[in-house]
């Protein structure tokens, strides 16, 4: 997740978001492209500990440049500041565990090589190295809140789909039911059959892995195919006819029928320009569904659910996470 809205601490009263000092103090290897990071220190007991999908900012920064943005009023402003050459690498990651006694905040990254940043970062970086993670300071109200799009309200069924760069998200979300009576749906697409992990899930959710290579390492599909294809086919058996007829192979499970889709929902498409696709929405129904992966597989997404099988847009989030092709602050 790398393109994700930036957020600022300049008026902590408005954005409960602050940069941490932190230094990278563990590495675990999950899967072939999944690296757990764990980074600690004193400042991090005010890290807040919401998870879910809330975003916070991992800030590769030397130590002038770490010294420069941790002393500014605010470090966005700091960092807008600096030559483009010169400013420090950013990326948007989901919080996977925090550990506020402690002082710990964990990260799922994905990998894939040493060629961008980001991933050359996760996989050699010398433990002890120090960063600035920018993220919901629980100091602050409203701290719980910022930068979280997953609100599934009092929905009876959850549908969650998403990429890799999802699967924290979707892991915190399977672990962070609150008693929730509601029943969980997920497809997840991951590179290979390697990286399925081990989600802490109810016994009655069903979660479907969709890996893209073999395990002989041929492909299996371009990235989003059977992504996009598995949503159809589950849109297909739960849109107002399916529904209807009790049809496809959830049915029997007591699958949520989708609410009557409201006038108007779904029959135009995203903005096509450089901005994210990023569609935020919060349960007005029996059903919530929340979508992250790369921004053309989202829009695809949103395409098979809206308009050709009538799902209400208002309970549907859409998150363009990343775009292929395209890294960056």
């Amino acid at each position: 997740m790398e393109d994700a809205p930036l957020m600022t601490t300049a008026d902590r009263s408005q954005n409960p978001y602050t940069a941490f000092p932190a230094a990278l103090v563990e590495r675990t290897q999950l899967s072939p492209h999944f690296t757990r990071l764990t980074f600690a220190g004193d400042a991090l007991r005010a890290f807040g500990g919401t998870r879910l999908d809330q975003r916070m900012k991992l800030v590769l920064a030397d130590d002038r440049q770490r010294a420069a943005a941790l002393a500014a009023p605010d470090w966005l402003t700091w960092w807008r500041e600096q030559p483009a050459e010169d400013r420090p690498q950013i990326r948007t990651y989901t919080v996977r565990a925090v550990d506020q006694a402690a002082g710990r905040v964990v990260v799922d990254f994905v990998t894939h090589g040493t060629s961008s940043p980001a991933s050359r970062f996760a996989l050699t970086a010398a433990l002890g190295q120090e960063v600035i993670l920018v993220g919901p300071d629980a100091r602050v109200p409203g701290h719980d809140t910022s930068g979280v799009a997953y609100r599934p309200g009092a929905a009876e069924q959850i549908v969650l789909i998403g990429d890799e760069t999802a699967v924290p998200a979707i892991a915190n979300a399977c672990e962070q039911r609150d008693g929730s009576p509601a029943r969980l749906r997920a497809f997840i697409e991951v590179p290979t059959s390697a990286d399925i992990l081990d989600l802490d899930c109810r016994a009655d959710d069903v979660i479907t892995w969709l890996p893209r290579l073999a395990e002989s390492g041929a492909p299996t599909a371009a990235r989003g195919e059977q992504l996009c294809a598995a949503v159809a086919a589950w849109a297909a058996a739960h849109s107002a006819a399916g529904a209807e007829a009790g049809a496809g192979p959830d049915a029997a499970a007591g699958d949520a029928r989708m609410a009557t889709p409201a006038s108007g929902t779904g029959e135009t498409e995203p903005d096509s320009g450089e901005a994210l696709l990023w569609e935020e929405a919060e349960a007005a129904g029996a059903l919530y569904t929340w979508v992250a992966a790369d921004a053309p597989t989202v829009k695809q997404v949103r395409r098979i659910l809206l308009n050709d099988h009538g799902f209400d847009k208002r309970q549907c989030s859409f998150m363009g996470y990343w775009k292929p092709g395209v890294s960056g602050n």
